[in-house]
């Protein structure tokens, strides 16, 4: 979703209205960022459990017992 359709959106649920650079500091403040979108393969690799497991020990002494994480599996299209 864009900065524009976020402000097309606040304007017609709330009817308040925003500059695209206002609506950029209050998405920011709830930590969204916009980047380059990427494609998806929606696979995951053949010893994805053993690597689901090992991060799933892993990350909460990174980040807290009671945070929450994703975990997504990145294919580089361009080598297939």
């Amino acid at each position: 979703m864009t900065r524009r359709e976020v402000l097309e959106l606040i304007k017609e649920k709330y009817d308040v209205k925003y500059s695209q650079k206002q609506i950029g500091v209050i998405l920011h403040s709830f930590n969204t960022y916009h980047s380059k979108p990427y494609t998806f393969e929606y696979g995951m690799p053949e010893n994805a459990e053993k690597v689901l497991k090992k991060l799933a020990e892993t990350i909460p002494a990174y980040i807290g017992p009671d945070e929450q994480y994703i975990i997504v599996f990145w294919i580089n299209l361009q080598h297939k």
